[in-house]
């Protein structure tokens, strides 16, 4: 998994993720999400038009972040969701946790 990253504003940092979320690519994921936090960007966006895999230990991962977000006054969206992700989040319902957007732009309304 790899991650670019930039920062909108104070509050809201991007990150464009690429590559497989599993359980290899899971922990480096969290960390770079509570460092952001940590950092003080509570509003994360997550561009997810380049992640090829994501299982279980991806999707706790990004269920915990969003929750920790939150505790931090801040939530994570998502934006160009891959076909596979897609996919995934259909299975299990997991879109309900989470906005999902086309642009980064539409995700920063309201947040």
């Amino acid at each position: 998994m790899n991650a670019q990253q930039y920062d909108l504003n104070d509050d809201i940092r991007v990150l464009i993720l690429e590559g497989r979320i599993d359980i290899d690519g899971a922990p480096e994921l969290e960390a770079i999400l509570r460092n952001a936090i940590a950092d003080g960007k509570h509003k994360l966006i997550l561009d997810m038009a380049e992640v090829n895999y994501l299982n279980t230990e991806g999707l706790h991962t990004l269920a915990e972040i969003q929750a920790y977000s939150r505790q931090h006054g801040g939530e994570v969206r998502l934006v160009r969701l891959s076909a596979i992700v897609e996919r995934v989040f259909g299975i299990v319902d997991f879109g309900r946790y989470f906005r999902d957007f086309s642009t980064v732009e539409a995700a920063t309304v309201g947040l």
